[in-house]
């Protein structure tokens, strides 16, 4: 069985890789300063299928929004207790909402975040609508965060 390397669509060197983490502010001696966060392949393998399965079931999902957020007080369940205050990302679905043109006459597409998933048509003993939403992605979070100096991490 042969291999062949297909680059990845946004796929960049590891040496810029490398310059854009050292251009990322590292406050020095922040204790709650995250390197970076690290997600299993099962975990990214699960939100991938669950994405998928929503846009063959009717959804518009078009992709994935990240953003940058920290660990606060009073989240269920709660995160490990070393993760207060620590930075993280979260993973958000998203779907094309509108298309226009930029100054230099590109087409580009305008991505909404969404959390209210499907609706299906459902009996109601009541009499009324009855629908059944139904998102089965939310909001992506949970992965383990990184110190400054972690076994296995490359980049500065």
């Amino acid at each position: 069985m042969e291999f062949t390397k297909r680059p990845l669509i946004g796929e960049i060197s590891q040496a810029d890789a490398q310059k854009m983490v050292a251009a990322f502010p590292s406050p020095a001696n922040d204790p709650n300063y995250t390197k970076s966060v690290w997600f299993s392949l099962e975990q990214m393998d699960q939100l991938v299928t669950l994405l998928k399965s929503e846009k063959l079931m009717g959804a518009e999902t078009d992709g994935v929004r990240i953003y940058f957020a920290r660990y606060v007080d009073g989240l269920v369940p709660p995160p490990p207790a070393e993760y207060k205050d620590r930075n993280t990302v979260i993973f958000v679905s998203t779907k094309a909402v509108g298309r226009a043109q930029t100054a230099d006459n590109q087409e580009t597409t305008f991505h909404e975040d969404y959390f209210t998933g499907l609706s299906f048509p459902a009996p109601n003993e009541a009499g009324g609508d009855g629908s059944i939403k139904m998102k089965t992605s939310g909001a992506e979070n949970r992965g383990e965060l990184c110190q400054p100096r972690c076994q296995g991490v490359t980049l500065p």
